[in-house]
């Protein structure tokens, strides 16, 4: 009998996040639909962030994880990625077979305990059996993951089609990594150029306002710059 694939979701719930929370809340429930719709064993941790860290789940059978709620990711502080994902590959680095969404909005700016070198560490460690996915909006993502080194990264528009497209992904990349069990396999690879193609296109062909945020299809801004502050 195979071993349970781990899931690991760690995400950002800073101020920054707050414009967006509906769209993380909402997709995040549509990938945990979809994973425990899917045959053979998973266990998922989430664990959020912000000035601080809350362990929402840990290690429980997918199939008994609740949706997420507007209490639970509730948008306060600022960002400390660092200490999230060190705090949580430390804390399931024996595990076999694991995958790993980080999705942010914003640069790290509160961690206490790990710097980026220390969670550098940590992934080269373990990617050669897990697979990683850094999901960033409103910074370089490319150039952030320089400092971490996870296995795939997907430049997201602060949008609903970039949050839709990153969830999307990261449920295609869960799904491959469960049924095969290959890190960075071709499926993976091509999934993952494929977002950042469409990321591209929404971007160059999205409509935006004087300050260059994104607006709908009624021409109203999807964030609104006077309600935002960045974490």
């Amino acid at each position: 009998m195979s071993k349970a694939t781990h899931i690991i979701c760690i995400l950002d719930r800073s101020t920054s996040m707050a414009g967006m929370a509906n769209e993380v809340i909402r997709n995040f429930n549509n990938f945990l639909e979809e994973q425990q719709s899917l045959e053979g064993k998973a266990k998922l941790t989430l664990a959020l962030f912000d000035s601080g860290y809350k362990l929402v789940y840990d290690e429980i059978d997918l199939k008994k994880a609740k949706p997420l709620t507007n209490e639970v990711y509730s948008c306060q502080g600022m960002t400390a990625m660092n200490d999230a994902v060190g705090r949580t590959l430390t804390n399931k680095s024996r595990k076999k077979k694991a995958i790993v969404l980080i999705h942010t909005d914003g640069m790290e700016n509160a961690s206490r305990e790990y710097r980026a070198d220390d969670v550098k560490k940590l992934v080269k460690k373990l990617k050669k059996k897990w697979e990683f996915i850094f999901v960033g909006a409103n910074i370089d993502a490319q150039k952030t993951n320089k400092s971490y080194g996870f296995t795939h990264t997907l430049q997201s528009n602060q949008n609903d089609f970039g949050y839709d497209n990153s969830y999307n992904l990261f449920n295609t990349v869960s799904t491959c990594y469960r049924s095969t069990g290959v890190v960075n396999s071709a499926a993976t690879v091509a999934a993952v150029a494929e977002a950042n193609a469409a990321e591209g296109s929404s971007s160059a062909n999205a409509v935006v306002d004087k300050n260059g945020l994104p607006l709908d299809a009624n021409g109203n801004p999807i964030i609104n710059i006077n309600n935002v502050v960045k974490g």
